[in-house]
């Protein structure tokens, strides 16, 4: 099995994955079949791109979304929950499994005008190159005043069996902080381990509110282009969650690259 999902609007981004093959029909390139069937028939919808997530507890799925033209792009910590089994791979998870993200173009823009938070700029860029975008960047910033003129728009997903959540902010506003501040106190009390918060590199106003999301204790995770329909820079938080770095096993060199950026960062990680 394995499965194409159609992007809900505004996004201009679908996901594959849902992939998965019976033990005892493996290593008969079945898996890479399905995935070469299913980018011919993503090429014939109206996205930009494709990405899927792919565990860390091995790297089979990472080898295979590479070979399929896929590069990373975001690492999101203890995604996966502990209870998920990998037959014939990982029979039993010891704890939440961290999921790196990858990401082809399938028609990508011609350009595009960025504004990315000062202190994340390399590394955005780097995963950018990393992805393949060619197209022309322009980088701009916004002002607090001008981004504090309405109220704000804040859209929100919940997975309960993953203990995950998501907060989109749609507009900026004058109560931006204190609305997400609110989501992420219900979501932490509701017992919800992961929160992401998505914010449109597209809009000015991510440069100016970025590092005040971070003082809440969101940290950086990384990109993933067509979400809004502009593209996303994505920052995480976990409630009560460790994560082991160094049991995180990633097949290419932008990942790992990426898990030591997010290392750094993680306001509750080793040295913290």
């Amino acid at each position: 099995h394995a499965a194409f999902i159609r992007p809900q609007p505004p996004s201009l981004t679908g996901e594959m994955g849902m992939a998965v093959v019976k033990p005892e029909f493996r290593s008969h390139g079945l898996l890479n079949r399905m995935t070469d069937y299913l980018l011919k028939e993503i090429r014939s919808e109206s996205v930009i791109g494709v990405y899927g997530r792919a565990v860390t507890n091995h790297t089979f799925s990472q080898q295979v979304g590479m070979r399929m033209g896929m590069r990373d792009c975001a690492l999101q910590l203890a995604f996966v929950p502990a209870d998920v089994t990998f037959r014939g791979i990982t029979e039993k998870l010891l704890h939440r499994d961290t999921a790196i993200v990858h990401f082809m173009y399938v028609h990508p823009p011609s350009r595009g005008q960025l504004c990315i938070p000062a202190h994340h700029r390399d590394m955005v860029l780097r995963l950018y190159e990393n992805i393949g975008a060619s197209w022309e960047l322009e980088e701009h910033d916004g002002s607090r005043a001008s981004c504090e003129q309405d109220d704000s728009s804040v859209r929100t997903g919940t997975y309960t069996r993953m203990a995950f959540a998501h907060i989109d902010v749609m507009r900026y506003g004058r109560d931006v902080i204190r609305e997400v501040k609110a989501r992420l106190r219900e979501f932490c009390l509701n017992r919800f381990e992961v929160i992401h918060l998505y914010l449109n590199l597209h809009d000015p106003c991510t440069c100016v509110f970025t590092s005040a999301f971070e003082e809440l204790g969101f940290f950086f995770s990384g990109i993933l282009p067509g979400v809004f329909p502009g593209d996303a820079l994505i920052l995480q938080y976990l409630n009560n969650v460790d994560v082991d770095y160094d049991g995180l096993r990633i097949h290419a060199q932008g990942g790992k690259d990426l898990r030591d950026y997010v290392k750094k960062l993680d306001p509750n990680g080793p040295g913290r």
